[in-house]
């Protein structure tokens, strides 16, 4: 093969494996809406999102004095929160699987397992890393975050968790995460037909009113940002969930927080740019935030 051939091929041998990614993913969330469980992979979507977020400081909920005393602190409650949303991703990722899946892999299990070879730790995990179906991906996150599950409820007990623990934690997470191609493609492919489309009426029209594409398709990623911003709230409404759900919303907070400041901050490339100054809609938009977390002392404890 000639040279220049071979250089042509390389360039676009990761290009072709990005589309072919997208196209899985766009097959794959397809499916998930046929089936009914579109609201299953969004909620799904926001709390492995939650995860990257909440353990970068800058997203939690501290006062200036807290945050000046980070390895002064316990961060047990917090890896506490973490272990319950990790359990809430399981029972996600056990309910968008088919119950056909779900029995097939059983029995998979079984017989790998049963075939099990003295120098291999675990046949049915090693078969599961081969493979890049999306029934795969979500299998090997849930045997992955059940084992994370296992360690955390032997760790909160501890009297004193340091912000090294914490730190590691996130980044065993986000390494999991991350091990798939098509989970961090759900992630970093913010918006989806499945999910994001503006049904308003009214605003639709004002969209299509632009005459610009450009412009038009800004204003279409503004609105498509807050509806966003506006799903995941959905999540946090304390008249539907008890103090120890509540507890949980922490997480979602993280994000919710994180995806202000990034629409604020990108004001200028997505069409904002007449907010002269964004220091006072960040501050707006934080305190709103921060305002369903503040009150907290019937649900929230620091250590």
């Amino acid at each position: 093969m000639p040279r220049e051939a071979r250089d042509e091929h390389s360039r676009s041998a990761p290009e072709l494996r990005s589309e072919l990614l997208r196209t899985q993913l766009r097959r794959w969330t397809d499916e998930v809406e046929t089936t009914g469980r579109a609201g299953e992979l969004f909620e799904l979507e926001m709390w492995l999102r939650s995860f990257e977020r909440f353990f970068r400081i800058g997203n939690q909920p501290l006062s200036e004095r807290e945050a000046r005393a980070l390895a002064l602190r316990n961060w047990s409650e917090e890896l506490r929160l973490v272990d319950h949303a990790l359990m809430r991703v399981v029972h996600l990722c056990s309910s968008i699987l088919t119950e056909e899946h779900v029995d097939l892999t059983r029995f998979d299990r079984y017989i790998e397992t049963s075939l099990a070879r003295d120098e291999a730790l675990d046949p049915y995990i090693e078969k599961l890393v081969r493979h890049t179906t999306p029934e795969s991906a979500l299998e090997l996150l849930r045997e992955s975050f059940e084992d994370l599950h296992v360690l955390l409820l032997d760790l909160v007990q501890l009297s004193r968790l340091p912000y090294a623990t914490f730190t590691a934690v996130g980044k065993l997470i986000y390494r999991e995460v991350r091990r798939s191609d098509l989970l961090a493609l759900l992630i970093d492919k913010k918006f989806k037909p499945v999910h994001d489309r503006i049904r308003n009426p009214t605003v639709a029209a004002l969209i299509l009113g632009i005459r610009d594409p450009f412009e038009r398709r800004q204003a279409a990623k503004v609105f498509l940002e807050f509806f966003r911003l506006l799903h995941y709230l959905e999540y946090t409404d304390p008249q539907r969930l008890g103090d120890e759900e509540l507890r949980d919303t922490v997480l979602l907070f993280s994000l919710i927080t994180s995806e202000a400041r990034l629409l604020l901050d990108s004001r200028g490339d997505i069409g904002l740019g007449g907010l002269a100054d964004p220091r006072p809609a960040r501050a707006s938009a934080e305190s709103a935030a921060s305002s369903r977390i503040i009150q907290r002392p019937t649900f929230w404890r620091r250590a």
